[in-house]
């Protein structure tokens, strides 16, 4: 009863308990759920956005004779690595059966078909069906559009497995997004044709596949089983993105120590170091999220300190009266216990429910982590011990004789002594105490700003958490809450002083307030430390959030970015809604030296508009600045629908006998058109060719031109102009930059006209082939500009000069670094090469590779949803 009384009259004190506990529990719970929630959404994001080899990792085996037996083994080891805190990262695994060169299989006719064969599970539901019925048994196949175009292959057509089985074609079809993991990049299922050139997949029932494997060797086609990993990204925790990095090395390990016979698993895709990016971005919000969780705990042990010492600075006389009716220290500190446990309890459970309640309404209440709870705990714990302690402090003094308030200061003249030796001490030991914390304030603070973050460098070229770093806000803070206690009864006295006067009562609430400094502080400093507390939570959680929306802009490279499984489509080029600007872009993987890495390509003059800037990390400005160039590339009118051209031949014998032009549309789609003889006859030493556009998307470009010229005398002069066909004709006007860049006579026979586009044979030649393409300044290196990461592996700087191989063109080209960035955008791991479009097109043509064309469409708009939207139902296969 006692203890409840005592409790009412200082029911204000244990309600600024319970508001402060509460407070307290509230930040401890609702940052450390809010900052894992929001690492877990920048993860999940991460994820969301790697497409095609980055999405994923896969697993590839022969084909066993009991493949359920293997598929079995095979998740179990998947599900053996993918395991975190005792539960399962949440992945999707897919299974395929694929040859990996062509089958021996036959037409009606006997005719052997180059084909590769596959099955592959749920493809009508991530396929778009072009011609036909999805097959309804063992006898019916299916196969891709592209390649049953280019194998001559229709609904219908039966063909001949190895073993004999007759299946009969029943569906062509293309996949639905050619950048969805599943496919993990494969050429094959996006554009019908493999790296190594086969043509598939024919789709077959996965139960032919023992008959297949038991037909004669002579005819027999091994056979591979794939299973792809892909992270569910709607589901996957922050927490679990280290155990993901991990697997692509460990499933491959765990399966080779289960048989350590089988050497033929084979591990493939780029989740691994397409997950570094997101994995730094997350450890670094990790880094931060301890910083306001610091500054909760010690602005909490500061408040608590000071609420616990005028609670019993109010009671000095009450525990006075105690001590003198026999009352113990055990007694005070047990009494001030259980008086504030009825207080910081309840505080406590209350703050930590409101917190939940606030996170279950952004749906993160399951993302609290265990010391988010625990320190919900420990602040109520400390509550309690803080003021027990105070209330045997005090108690001590009161035995001891120290003066109190009210006695009239009638003590002993040696416990007087004693207790002004224990304030001087006292006073000297909060001086060096306020000293140290500044100094300590000082110095993680110039920390802190060193680095820019609480992460610092460590010798292996990694990072960790500097201790003293991640405090400096919380002993900031802190030193300058003290120090403003500590000047504040100085400047009270000050003012006192100078606005004393013995008539003046408006002087007297100044005076309360400097004799009773320390009792006015309290509640200053808790409200100070608390709105401190949420600013600096607010701020780290606001850093991880731009963190994660700039760490996108530069995986994505723009607004909206469309991929198509092969080129193209015309309808793409077509505006969206909110339209500012769009440009065609293409992807291809490449390698430098020993580094492999991905080629983005784009037009250089429409870099600035279409690339968003992430400040200190994309400059659009720089990438333009460094890779235009002055090339002249003849834009035709939008309502051309061919191209001229007209050659003038010295003597007339050397009038050229073919030509083909190298075009590209609007959607950055290569096309070589065979130019045709204008039956009109036309003075002698002149020949005129026109070319028809095929569908494609105007205006059209010219790229090259190359012509077929007959047995020249030496001397002999070939020039040749260019006109739009078709409208309104409009001759195109060419630069003397137009020379031959590629000819089949002996080097030196033929060279550049001079003066105009045409060439003049310097000796005596029996007929070759020359390629035109405008060189200015005779340069063919293509000027790239490089990440910093394959600059560093690739040990190449500005200006240096170097061979690129296009791993899925098949040759070489050369190139010449001409910048390099942080990043380069468009790329998940933001580590690889940019140049301009139509330079790696020309580039490639002049080196007979395969040409190269866009595939995807990036699009700078002010309403992306929409125009996904609408890109979405562009860039879908027609039936």
């Amino acid at each position: 009863m006692l203890a409840l009384k005592r409790m009412r009259r200082r029911a204000g004190l244990f309600l600024a308990v319970f508001g402060v506990v509460m407070l307290l529990a509230a930040l401890s719970v609702g940052l450390s759920g809010y900052l894992a929630a929001a690492a877990t959404a920048g993860a999940r994001a991460g994820l969301a956005a790697l497409t095609g080899a980055d999405g994923g990792f896969r697993v590839t085996m022969p084909l066993s004779a009991q493949p359920a037996a293997q598929d079995a083994r095979v998740r179990d080891a998947i599900a053996a690595v993918l395991r975190q805190g005792g539960k399962a990262v949440p992945v999707v695994v897919t299974r395929n059966v694929e040859t990996l060169e062509s089958a021996a299989v036959t037409d009606a006719s006997g005719k052997p078909v180059r084909v590769a064969l596959a099955s592959v599970p749920e493809l009508s539901a991530n396929a778009v069906l072009v011609s036909g019925v999805w097959p309804t048994s063992a006898d019916e196949a299916s196969i891709q559009a592209d390649a049953a175009t280019q194998l001559d292959l229709a609904i219908g057509s039966v063909l001949t497995l190895p073993g004999g089985r007759a299946v009969t074609i029943t569906a062509s079809w293309r996949v639905r997004d050619a950048g969805d993991p599943r496919w993990l990049g494969s050429s094959i299922a996006t554009s019908g044709v493999a790296d190594n050139t086969v043509p598939g997949w024919l789709v077959i029932d996965p139960t032919l596949w023992p008959a297949l494997q038991a037909a004669p060797a002579a005819i027999r086609t091994d056979a591979s089983a794939r299973w792809t990993v892909r992270p569910d990204a709607s589901r996957v925790t922050a927490a679990q993105l280290l155990v993901l990095q991990r697997a692509s090395d460990e499933v491959p390990d765990r399966l080779l120590a289960r048989d350590p016979g089988n050497t033929e698993v084979q591990e493939t895709g780029g989740l691994q170091s397409a997950l570094l990016p997101i994995v730094r971005n997350v450890a670094s919000a990790s880094a931060a999220a301890t910083a306001p969780l610091v500054v909760v705990a010690v602005l909490g042990l500061v408040m608590l300190a000071e609420l616990a010492r005028m609670l019993e600075q109010l009671r000095r006389e009450e525990n006075a009266l105690l001590r003198a009716r026999g009352a113990g220290r055990a007694r005070f500190a047990m009494g001030a216990a259980a008086e504030t446990s009825l207080a910081a309890l309840p505080g406590a459970a209350v703050g930590a429910a409101l917190a939940a309640g606030l996170l279950a309404q952004r749906g993160a209440a399951g993302d609290v982590p265990v010391y988010g709870w625990a320190g919900a705990g420990i602040v109520a714990l400390l509550a309690i011990v803080a003021v027990a302690a105070a209330a045997g402090h005090s108690s001590r003094d009161v035995s001891r004789g120290s003066p109190m308030r009210g006695s009239g200061g009638r003590v002993g003249l040696a416990a007087l002594s004693a207790g002004l030796g224990s304030r001087r001490l006292r006073s000297t030991l909060e001086i060096g105490a306020i000293a140290l914390l500044a100094l300590a304030a000082v110095v993680s603070v110039s920390q802190f700003l060193l680095y820019g973050s609480p992460l610092v460098p460590t010798a292996d070229g990694g990072v960790a958490i500097d201790p003293l770093a991640v405090s400096a806000p919380a002993l900031a803070i802190a030193a300058i809450g003290l120090l403003a206690t500590a000047a504040f009864p100085l400047l009270a006295k000050m003012i006192e002083r100078i606005s004393r006067r013995p008539d003046d009562l408006r002087a007297l609430p100044l005076r309360q307030l400097a004799r009773r400094s320390r009792a006015a502080l309290t509640p200053i400093l808790v409200l100070a430390f608390a709105v401190s507390g949420l600013v600096v939570g607010a701020s780290y959680a606001g850093t991880w959030a731009v963190s994660l929306s700039e760490t996108r802009a530069a995986q994505i490279g723009t607004l909206l970015r469309a991929v198509a499984p092969a080129a193209l489509d015309r309808t793409i080029v077509r505006p969206v809604v909110g339209q500012l600007t769009a440009a065609p872009a293409a992807t291809t993987l490449i390698q430098i030296g020993d580094s492999t890495s991905t080629l983005v390509e784009l037009p250089a003059s429409k870099l600035r508009d279409v690339v968003t800037p992430v400040p200190g990390v994309v400059d659009p400005t720089l990438f333009a600045k460094r890779l235009t160039d002055k090339t002249d590339r003849p834009v035709l009118p939008v309502s051309a629908s061919g191209v001229t051209v007209q050659f003038t031949a010295t003597p007339a014998l050397a009038v050229p006998t073919a030509v083909e032009l190298t075009v590209v549309d609007a959607a950055g789609t290569e096309s070589v058109l065979r130019g045709v003889v204008d039956p009109a006859p036309g003075r002698a030493g002149t020949e005129t060719f026109t070319a028809p556009f095929p569908k494609g998307s105007a205006p059209w470009t010219v790229h090259a031109v190359e012509v077929a010229v007959p047995a020249v005398p030496a001397g002999a002069r070939v020039s040749f102009t260019l006109r739009s066909a078709g409208g309104s004709s409009v001759a195109l006007a060419l630069d003397d930059s137009w020379v031959p860049a590629r000819s089949s006579s002996q080097d030196g026979a033929i060279v550049a006209l001079g003066g105009a586009p045409g060439l003049r044979a310097t000796l005596s030649s029996a007929g070759a082939r020359v390629l035109f393409q405008s060189l200015p300044g005779g340069e063919t290196r293509v000027p790239v500009v490089l990440s910093r990461g394959v600059a560093r592996d690739s040990g190449l700087t500005v200006g240096a000069l170097a061979d690129m191989t296009l791993l899925t063109g098949g040759g070489q080209l050369a190139i010449r670094v001409v910048g390099i960035s942080p990043v380069v955008p468009g790329i998940s791991t933001g580590d690889g090469v940019m140049a301009d479009l139509s330079a790696i097109q020309d580039a490639a043509y002049r080196e007979g590779l395969r040409p190269i064309s866009a595939n995807e469409w990036w699009v700078s708009t002010t309403r992306p949803d929409e125009a996904a939207s609408q890109l979405a139902k562009r860039s879908t296969p027609s039936p």
